[in-house]
């Protein structure tokens, strides 16, 4: 086959892929949407209050250390790749690999730190949450799961 027809099915099949899985996701958000509006509908039917919202959602990405892993991997991977295809095209992947040292440096040098910070917010987020369902439905603010 050749390469140029290679290189649009690989590009076609990737931006195919691309807007299916946007598509899923739009979809899927708005079947949640419409889910919530008719939970808050019955409830008004019925005469009671209206259903709290969702709970609150941690704030987690990806922790650098993971970033710069996958960076690192992908970057070796691909100079190797790049350097035995023929192509003088190999610093690339230098350059991600680069990439993927920058994140883990950081990481050890204080976003360990952070990253801890961060999910010790999350947890104390969701507790309070929960103190909250508590107060609502009568139950006592001490009696976590």
């Amino acid at each position: 086959m050749n390469e140029k027809w290679m290189l649009v099915f690989i590009v076609g099949g990737a931006l195919l892929f691309l807007g299916t899985w946007i598509r899923l996701e739009i979809r899927y958000r708005t079947h949640d949407r419409e889910l919530l509006g008719k939970e808050r509908l019955a409830a008004i039917d019925k005469g009671r209050g209206l259903p709290l919202s969702l709970p609150p959602t941690p704030h987690r990405k990806r922790s650098s250390f993971q970033d710069g892993i996958g960076f690192l991997v992908m970057g070796l991977g691909l100079a190797y790749a790049l350097s035995h295809s023929g192509f003088r095209a190999w610093p690339w992947g230098i350059f991600v690999s680069s990439i993927g040292l920058a994140h883990l440096a950081y990481w050890f040098l204080g976003g360990k730190n952070e990253w801890g910070r961060q999910v010790a917010l999350d947890e104390e987020l969701q507790r309070a949450y929960i103190r909250r369902l508590q107060a609502e439905a009568g139950g006592h603010p001490g009696q976590e799961g």
